[in-house]
C-alpha cells in the first residue's frame, strides 16, 4: 500500500440513491472487490431492496473477476 492512497467502492440503488461505500487500501480483485459487493448486497437486503443489475466503471476487477461473476450469478444480478 502506497503512504496516503486508498480506494472507495460504492453501490448505488438508482431507484432510491441509497449508496453503501467502503474504504479499502488496494484494489484486489477476488477479495476486496468481492467482498465489499456481497457486504454491499447484504446492507441493501436490509431495506429490502434487491439489485438486478450492476453498472460499474468497467475496471478490470469488476469485468475479469471470476468470484464476483459467481456472486452475482448466485444472486441473479446482470451485468451492463
Amino acid at each position: 500500500m502506497q503512504v496516503g492512497y486508498a480506494w472507495v467502492h460504492s453501490l448505488v440503488d438508482d431507484h432510491s440513491r441509497l449508496a453503501y461505500s467502503e474504504l479499502h487500501p488496494d484494489q484486489r480483485a477476488a477479495t476486496t472487490t468481492t467482498g465489499f459487493v456481497d457486504r454491499g448486497l447484504s446492507f441493501f437486503a436490509r431495506f429490502a431492496i434487491t439489485p438486478k443489475r450492476l453498472m460499474s466503471d468497467n475496471a478490470w476487477i469488476y469485468t475479469r473477476n471470476a468470484t464476483l461473476a459467481r456472486l452475482l450469478a448466485d444472486h441473479d444480478i446482470r451485468t451492463c
